[in-house]
């Protein structure tokens, strides 16, 4: 966050990146407040020295002027997110193909040196950052270049990267991503000069955008690069044409990732897991996962008594800290079983398997269970305004394809679906004999 807050004169989408990068679908709260300091500090003592001009000075002259632009951004969108796959696919395609050829290690970063030599006495702008032809296509120059050259640039450059870090070289793939995110906006505007309605008369905002709209979108880091737009330029005017672009990309691009590192979100990550799982394990009462006091307990020492009420996830906690496997479980003073490690975790598996919630802060005699709608129910069909559901019935979710609706009174059910019901205690038995009797394909559980 700090180094690219610095050397890009945006400290703020630098922070935020530093917190959006590590995930596809999720955001790394905890990093933001310590990536936003960094980011600010590395901004100040690098502009101290470099000044503090945006990376490519300030732009008042770029604007959205137009509708219909956007349609045209909209397009360089597509074309980001298609490019962005292209490179993601290209680069660990020829890591790959490095991977699999019979040739000893020191010898395969010679040989990818080789071809992208080659590649760049065809394509010069291929070789080095190419940061240079960024600027380039950023003025009135782009239309003196050759337009084979302007269309190939993109593609020479994601062979090039290839290429060098396939191959076992040193190098990145955030430079890049901007380069050829860059050019492709280059490309996209030369194609439409003088034939594209309201086309702005410089190509600035088009490489701006295309360098953003591809590696935020494979990268997974959209609105890190959206503020990004607005810090780069000094202007807040492409923000709109920028969101646009970056969100088809986006969008195109799926769970693909040029970091194949990253992670679905904060709960498939090791530092995140353990926390995220408790919640769930703290559904569950220690009483929950006893095994009977006359049975006999591991020979490792015990732990401090537990009582029969308190969380599993308070429990497990106070065994890890123990160091033990097993304790004794209480109530009222006397043991009435014991809790071992191993119990908690298939008292856990078997309430998932069952569809188990427990709802903490609700009333102790809440009873929360699920129900299912068979296909000759005589609920599916009907709207829950309709189904008549006996006084004290509360559906609080449905189950529908793997997907957990909330319900409204015009929510109809349909067959398959999975009601999970939440009443008192003392109208439970008589709500789950009329949902079997109303419902006699389906199969209810606590």
């Amino acid at each position: 966050g700090a180094g690219i807050g610095a050397i890009f004169r945006a400290p703020l989408g630098g922070a935020v990146m530093a917190a959006e990068i590590l995930y596809i679908h999720d955001l790394e709260i905890e990093a933001l407040i310590p990536a936003l300091i960094a980011s600010i500090v590395g901004y100040s003592v690098f502009g101290s020295i470099e000044g503090f001009d945006p990376i490519f000075g300030a732009q008042p002259g770029l604007a959205f002027e137009h509708p219909l632009t956007l349609v045209y951004y909209a397009a360089l969108g597509v074309c980001c997110g298609l490019v962005g796959l292209l490179y993601a696919k290209s680069f660990y395609g020829m890591s790959a193909l490095f991977h699999r050829l019979r040739l000893p290690r020191f010898l395969k970063p010679a040989l990818g040196g080789v071809l992208v030599g080659l590649l760049g006495i065809v394509v010069k702008g291929s070789l080095h950052t190419g940061y240079g032809w960024v600027q380039i296509s950023m003025t009135n120059e782009l239309l003196t270049l050759p337009l084979w050259l302007v269309l190939v640039l993109p593609f020479a450059k994601i062979v090039a990267t290839s290429l060098s870090i396939g191959s076992g070289g040193s190098g990145g793939i955030f430079g890049p991503g901007m380069v050829i995110g860059a050019m492709l906006g280059a490309t996209f505007w030369r194609l439409g000069h003088g034939v594209l309605p309201q086309l702005p008369n410089s190509a600035a905002p088009f490489v701006i955008v295309g360098m953003m709209a591809l590696f935020g979108g494979i990268a997974h880091a959209p609105l890190a690069v959206m503020l990004m737009v607005a810090e780069m330029t000094g202007n807040l005017s492409l923000l709109a044409p920028a969101m646009v672009a970056i969100a088809l990309s986006t969008l195109l691009i799926g769970d693909h990732t040029i970091y194949r590192a990253q992670l679905p979100n904060r709960a498939a990550s090791p530092a995140h897991r353990v926390r995220f799982a408790f919640p769930l394990l703290g559904s569950l009462l220690t009483r929950d996962a006893l095994a009977p006091a006359g049975a006999a307990p591991p020979a490792s020492p015990a732990g401090q008594p537990l009582d029969a009420n308190v969380g599993l996830d308070v429990a497990l906690e106070q065994l890890a800290d123990d160091g033990v496997a097993w304790a004794p479980v209480t109530e009222q003073g006397q043991q009435i079983g014991v809790l071992t490690t191993r119990g908690i975790i298939a008292t856990y598996r078997k309430a998932m398997q069952r569809g188990l919630r427990r709802a903490t802060a609700l009333p102790s005699d809440t009873a929360l269970f699920e129900t299912h709608v068979g296909v000759d129910s005589s609920l599916a069909g009907h709207a829950l305004r309709e189904a008549q559901l006996p006084p004290g019935t509360l559906v609080v979710a449905v189950l529908r394809d793997g997907e957990t609706l909330f319900p409204t009174a015009a929510t109809t059910l349909q067959p398959g679906d999975t009601l999970t019901i939440l009443t008192d205690r003392a109208r439970e038995p008589a709500l789950r004999a009329y949902f079997e009797r109303e419902t006699p394909a389906a199969v209810t559980t606590p």
